[in-house]
């Protein structure tokens, strides 16, 4: 019944904006209307060995095709409107999936699939806005981080601005994994009795951004399964034209309740960002609490009832580079340095990492991990990007604290993408 009102008042709004667009109610929703398509084709190889235990994984090695089409229209009357997503995931070469961290990325290991993601938007002037269907999510507390298609959310999300203050909130339902089309209910099951009860998630918060500070916190709630709260802070210093600074910090703390007793992890972490013309250079450090009554995972953004997948993003690096493990415990220390060759080769932009860890997981595991990235837009083609990186894990144990723990685990990870963007209208 929702789907089919979602396309029905779409359907209407556009015939409507057709035969009286010239002028009036619809003029916002032509003017502000717009569609664009995206092709993008990847490669993607993973690699595992374990030099203790002399294991060689069989390496995962695929490629594919993904095709979006996004439109976004205006507001009827300067109030409503709707947006459509398509997308389209085509294998060119399925590999071995089932030994990646991953897992699989195509429906059933092989086959291409599509999904949709319709919605319907609102707004009050500049005020309010408010949107529900099935989207994307960028939200740090509820993001699909993808490598094909992208997760996709049933939700309501809601923000109001009040000057330098913007409020927001969501409300999700369901959840679509990167590789199949089917949604699946939030909640919890029941293995004894075969019940499942539904257990939407609940999120709100606030940014406030003030000349040159930022402060940014948010707090979600799935009942008596999980809550999460994650606080910013940010500070920008412009010395002159060329050089300029930037100071941050968070803290996550992810809790959640358990048969055996409640669980909870927390994690600090601090940045210092600095810009020289075309440099970019970043250090960063963070430390993860010891989980308590055997916690796992470390402060991810999955809120599946599952393992927590390891910290990813914005320089806040926990691990969680290649596999997502877990890190509880963890110190970590992480520089990455970019440059963009402007001057040289326009359109060229290369940065690399290391990044080093200290005694997480119960078993006290150590860890380096190290990596390139190149990405490359022609300046005559700018619809086109060229994007790779290499990376590499190494988690070694010396099995000083349970003998059958000692291991020397290598990983790398290789993936190039290449991209084609146009807008329609």
């Amino acid at each position: 019944m929702k789907k089919k009102l979602l396309f029905t008042i779409a359907a209407l709004t556009i015939l409507s904006a057709n035969a009286y667009g010239e002028e009036g109610l619809f003029k916002t929703f032509i003017d502000d209307s717009h569609a664009e398509f995206n092709l993008e084709a990847k490669y993607l190889k993973q690699t595992m060995e374990d030099r203790v235990w002399e294991y060689k994984q069989d390496p995962t090695e695929i490629a594919g095709q993904v095709a979006t089409l996004k439109f976004n229209s205006g507001y009827f009357a300067d109030i409503i409107g709707f947006d459509l997503n398509l997308y389209g995931v085509v294998p060119i070469n399925t590999g071995n999936q089932t030994t990646s961290p991953y897992g699989q990325f195509f429906k059933n290991g092989t086959e291409s699939f599509y999904k949709y993601a319709p919605s319907i938007k609102g707004k009050i002037g500049e005020y309010f806005e408010i949107k529900h269907g099935k989207m994307e999510s960028h939200h740090p507390l509820l993001k699909g981080d993808h490598d094909f298609a992208p997760s996709l959310f049933d939700m309501t999300k809601a923000e109001a601005y009040f000057g330098d203050l913007t409020l927001h909130g969501i409300y999700a339902t369901r959840a679509n994994p990167e590789n199949k089309e089917d949604f699946e209910k939030y909640g919890k099951g029941n293995w004894r009795t075969g019940e499942f009860t539904e257990k939407p998630i609940q999120i709100f918060g606030a940014e406030y951004e003030y000349e040159n500070y930022r402060l940014y916190g948010t707090y979600g709630v799935q009942n008596n399964m999980s809550n999460y709260l994650l606080i910013e802070g940010e500070y920008n210093l412009n010395i002159n034209k060329d050089l300029r600074f930037n100071l941050a910090s968070n803290y996550r703390r992810k809790e959640f309740p358990n048969e055996l007793g409640d669980q909870a992890l927390g994690m600090v972490s601090g940045r210092l960002a600095g810009f020289y013309k075309d440099l970019k250079v970043v250090a960063s450090a963070s430390k993860a609490e010891d989980a308590n009554n055997g916690a796992f995972g470390t402060m991810g953004n999955d809120w599946k009832p599952t393992i927590v997948p390891g910290c990813h993003g914005d320089s806040f690096y926990t691990s969680g580079i290649i596999t997502p493990g877990n890190h509880y415990g963890e110190t970590a220390l992480k520089l990455e340095i970019g440059y963009d060759f402007e001057d040289l080769i326009r359109g060229l932009y290369i940065s690399s990492y290391y990044v080093d860890g200290r005694d997480f997981y119960t078993v006290k595991h150590d860890e380096i991990g190290y990596g390139v990235e190149v990405s490359y837009t022609p300046p005559k083609y700018p619809s086109f990007k060229i994007m790779g990186h290499y990376a590499k894990q190494v988690i070694k144990n010396d099995g000083s604290v349970i003998s059958w723990a000692e291991m020397d685990q290598r990983m790398t990870e290789t993936m190039v993408t290449v991209m084609y963007t146009t807008a329609l209208f």
